[in-house]
């Protein structure tokens, strides 16, 4: 069965290609019948995709991909297994910022489903605040303490997902 880095990859190369993002051709391309349980599985990964803000448009006419969404398709590239490796480089990198806090490497091992909902945009993002702190060791004195400055997660962040 097809999955949503499979399906994201095969966006990213029509894009690339300038072909229309079309089920046909999503379809076409990941070389699965129209009829099929991997066609199924697609069409509910685009509406993910398209849930998410990542996609719009219809499936079956064409959709496009609003500005800033590439890099949320990128970022489904990485598999679990990479996230973490990568996880564990910058929190190696910049976890000391928060040592005297958090554990990180503690909560990444032993929670890595909330690690990365709840930290993970810590190590990507100096928008981000733990405890006050950012990924670059900045402060802040104000709410949101801990979260996104705005509130929610910006558009452009490149946090994988």
């Amino acid at each position: 069965m097809p999955e949503r880095h499979d399906v994201a990859q095969t966006i990213l190369d029509l894009i690339e290609l300038g072909a229309p993002i079309k089920r046909s051709t999503i379809l076409k391309s990941m070389k699965i019948g129209i009829s099929t349980k991997a066609a199924k599985a697609v069409d509910g990964l685009v509406q993910d995709l398209q849930g998410s803000g990542l996609l719009e448009g219809d499936a079956r006419k064409g959709m496009t991909v609003p500005k800033g969404a590439v890099a949320g398709l990128r970022t489904m590239l990485i598999t679990e297994e990479e996230w973490v490796a990568e996880a564990k480089a910058l929190i190696e990198g910049l976890g000391h910022h928060l040592a005297d806090h958090i554990d990180l490497e503690k909560e990444l091992s032993e929670q890595p489903n909330w690690f990365r909902r709840s930290r993970l945009p810590w190590l990507y993002d100096e928008r981000f605040f733990l405890r006050g702190i950012n990924r670059n060791g900045e402060t802040r004195d104000r709410q949101p303490m801990n979260g996104w400055i705005m509130g929610d997660a910006p558009a452009d962040s490149n946090v994988p997902k």
